[in-house]
């Protein structure tokens, strides 16, 4: 079996070739999930009925229709992705929606033209290799007094939706990622060091905000073995197994699962934060 490409080596080809296929099987779930942090994104954005938005790491598209639906056909939305398997799906799902475009672009290097009102991201903005040169370029798009709302994680103790089925495997407690481990899921999870890292950018009016809620994982222990086996850490787990660790791991979680279901189906915290703006005047889109 062939070693699946690491993120941090070839982002490119990790999402074009191993997590873009796994997050299209994963989207309803994943949406499913995440669904109270998407209306949430969507009531700081404060989208207005013919503004032009940017939709960076829009994936499948969820969050760039949302955003579609609320600019209305005279706005524009723009959902930017690394991965054509993902940004596949949003093509399709937007079909019909002329005002709905999607680039197939690293948001550090595509020439954005400054007039984006909004910039907003929901878990897209972690993976950036070069953050700094990432948000000064984002930060160039941007219309004078235009404005960005990002989602990114809080810290993993504070998000134990993430890390739930990994209680079913303490062995692996060490191989899950941290902040420091550069580009992923908590490389943004540092309040201080995200108003630093948009300063830097030229931002302004920083402000980030600690949000929490409950998402479910599933109705069921069989629903909710079926969204953590494609994406997060038991998908780790299972993608560098051989066929037979891979039934004896999903097996175990599934009965963990269901341990777990017999007390209730369980209501696990979810952590965010956000958001900045751009510069007035002479300097937006510098």
């Amino acid at each position: 079996m062939s070693k699946p490409v690491k993120m941090n080596e070839d982002p490119q080809t990790y999402w074009r070739e191993h997590a873009g296929p796994k997050w299209v099987r994963a989207q309803h779930s994943v949406d499913r999930i995440v669904a109270p942090i998407t209306a949430h994104l969507h009531a700081v954005s404060d989208v207005q009925p013919g503004e032009r938005v940017i939709d960076i790491g829009c994936g499948c598209g969820t969050t760039t229709l949302v955003f579609a639906d609320a600019v209305g056909p005279t706005g524009h939305v723009l959902g930017v992705d690394i991965s054509d398997p993902m940004l596949e799906v949003t093509r399709l799902a937007s079909a019909g929606r002329p005002h709905v475009d999607v680039a197939l672009a690293d948001a550090t290097t595509h020439a954005f033209t400054p007039t984006a009102d909004l910039i907003a991201s929901r878990f897209g903005v972690m993976f950036f290799p070069d953050p700094p040169a990432a948000f000064a370029n984002l930060r160039s798009a941007l219309a004078p007094g235009g404005r960005t709302a990002l989602v990114t994680w809080q810290p993993i103790e504070r998000n134990p939706w993430l890390t739930f089925v990994m209680r079913a495997f303490p062995e692996a407690a060490s191989s899950m990622p941290s902040p420091e481990a550069g580009p992923g899921p908590f490389s943004m999870s540092d309040a201080k060091a995200n108003q630093e890292l948009l300063a830097g950018a030229g931002f302004r009016d920083i402000v980030v905000e600690s949000f929490e809620t409950e998402v479910s994982l599933g109705a069921t222990p069989a629903e909710a073995l079926e969204g953590m086996t494609e994406v997060g850490s038991l998908s780790r787990m299972l993608s560098e197994a051989d066929d037979t660790q891979r039934s004896r791991i999903a097996e175990r979680a599934l009965r963990f699962f269901e341990q777990e279901y017999a007390r209730g189906v369980p209501k696990l915290a979810a952590a965010v934060g956000c958001s900045a703006r751009g510069p007035d005047g002479p300097d937006a889109g510098a």
